[in-house]
């Protein structure tokens, strides 16, 4: 679905019930489908859009991820 340029986000849904929680997804997503940091920092800011957030909240967000990111070593 992301390949063919569909708007994806990556959710835990109920971490208790299900046996996760989002770092494993996380970790699934990239041994599974070999996700490149790229691709996962756009899954995260397509989080950060389809969260029902304010636009204050939604740019504290954003901002986040950007510096996130640009904080792990390549």
């Amino acid at each position: 679905m992301f390949d063919a340029g569909l708007y994806v986000t990556l959710n835990s849904d109920d971490p208790p019930m299900f046996g996760t929680s989002i770092n494993e997804e996380w970790s699934r997503c990239v041994a599974t489908f070999g996700f490149s940091r790229e691709e996962v920092k756009q899954l995260s800011m397509n989080s950060v859009e389809a969260a029902l957030v304010s636009d204050d909240r939604r740019a504290e967000l954003r901002q986040r991820v950007e510096s996130v990111f640009g904080a792990l070593a390549y």
